[in-house]
C-alpha cells in the first residue's frame, strides 16, 4: 500500500499485523472505509474511531498549521455485499480493527488500524 508497517504479533503462532499509525495515512484509511462498511458492528466501531480521529485532527491542526487535513464527514451507510465485491473487503471487515489508546504517561493519543 505504500504506507504502514508489518510487525510480528506472535512468534509462537507465526502471526503478523499491518499497522498504520501516522495521522496522514490514517486519514487516507478513513477516507477509504468511510461509507464502505458492510457489517453494522464494524461500521459502529469505525464511526466511533472516526469521531475520535476527527477530534484529534482538529486539535493537531490547531497546533501544527502545516497539516492541511480537514475532518471527515461521517457516512453512516452500509454497503450491500454482492458477488462482485473485492475479496479484500471481507478480510478487512473480518480481521481488521481500528483502535484508539490514551497513553498512560501523558494526555497523548495513539490511533491505529490493524489487519490481523
Amino acid at each position: 500500500m505504500g504506507f504502514g508497517k508489518v510487525i510480528q504479533q506472535s512468534v509462537k503462532q507465526k502471526t503478523h499485523r499491518f499497522i498504520v499509525q501516522d495521522i496522514k495515512n490514517l486519514f487516507l484509511i478513513c477516507l477509504i472505509f468511510n461509507g464502505n462498511m458492510v457489517f453494522p458492528t464494524r461500521n459502529a466501531r469505525f464511526l466511533t474511531f472516526l469521531s475520535i480521529f476527527n477530534e484529534k485532527l482538529l486539535k493537531t491542526n490547531l497546533r501544527k498549521l502545516k497539516l492541511k487535513l480537514e475532518p471527515i464527514n461521517m457516512m453512516n451507510t452500509l454497503v450491500l455485499p454482492s458477488l462482485k465485491d473485492d475479496w479484500v473487503a471481507g478480510i478487512i471487515e473480518g480481521e481488521g480493527s481500528f483502535t484508539v489508546f490514551i497513553l498512560s504517561n501523558s494526555s497523548a493519543f495513539r490511533f491505529r488500524y490493524i489487519l490481523t
